[in-house]
């Protein structure tokens, strides 16, 4: 009795000391836990942006330029090219490559088709991409619009067409007439997209949702990587022990 007592004994000593501290146990879920998430994200993430060929046609803004209606002063007048009309409304649309590939070039397209009715002075190209090369004016057939030339349109690439519409009546200025706009175009596996929320864009909200999580996958590393030096300049023993726990829980 006394040996096989002295065998338990000494065997729950064993098992005590190779116990690891609690705070090393946290220490070690706080570290594993932020990892295995990035992982899972960043598989999340290519998964569903693999391949993937978009282009989203999104409203950058409207303001009605000039407008007699209201004015109530009846020799006022606005001319536009030596003609008298009743307001003029500014239209603005980013074309802007959302996916993670270049189009080389589009076997048709890409034009943007507007609403009938709706009298279009002119529409023009007013900003783009540092090196997309696309033609500054469209051309106007009906109720379409062509661009008839553009260059290798690279992921995160873009450019703002403006739209200058005459004559139109103010009740029609609606969600739903924006709807009505649609870019359309034909390339290999090519999809498009549409945003009319009326909020304007600035320079950097184009800027993908996938660059913002490879951003923040990044920082996580680097937090991950500091508490790992710290821990084994501090706490080298620990650290010793939790590496070989570890190894003997994956064997």
């Amino acid at each position: 009795m006394g040996i096989e007592y002295e065998r338990r004994t000494k065997r729950a000593t064993e098992t005590d000391s190779q116990k690891l501290p609690k705070w090393v146990k946290i220490t070690f879920l706080v570290i594993l836990v932020p990892l295995i998430l990035s992982v899972i994200s960043n598989l999340l993430t290519w998964f569903a942006t693999k391949d993937k060929i978009e282009v989203t046609f999104k409203l950058d803004g409207w303001i009605t330029i000039g407008s007699v209606k209201y004015a109530d002063l009846p020799t006022l007048k606005l001319m536009l090219d030596q003609q008298e009309v009743e307001n003029i409304l500014k239209v603005s649309w980013r074309v802007i490559n959302t996916g993670n590939k270049g189009i080389i070039n589009f076997e048709s397209g890409p034009l943007i088709e507007f609403p009938e009715g709706s009298d279009i002075v002119i529409a023009k190209v007013s900003e783009s991409s540092p090196y997309l090369k696309v033609a500054r004016k469209l051309r106007i057939v009906g109720n379409q619009a062509f661009i008839d030339s553009l260059g290798v349109f690279n992921s995160c690439d873009f450019f703002k067409v403006d739209f200058f519409i005459k004559n139109i009546a103010e009740q029609k200025i609606t969600k739903q007439y924006f709807k009505e706009w649609i870019l359309s175009g034909k390339s290999l596996d090519l999809s498009f997209s549409q945003d009319v929320s009326l909020a304007r864009e600035d320079s950097k909200s184009s800027s993908s949702m996938l660059e913002r999580t490879y951003e923040y996958m990044q920082y996580s590393v680097i937090i991950i990587t500091i508490i790992w030096v710290v821990m084994l300049m501090f706490f080298p023993s620990a650290c010793k022990k939790l590496i070989r726990r570890f190894s003997n829980v994956t064997e």
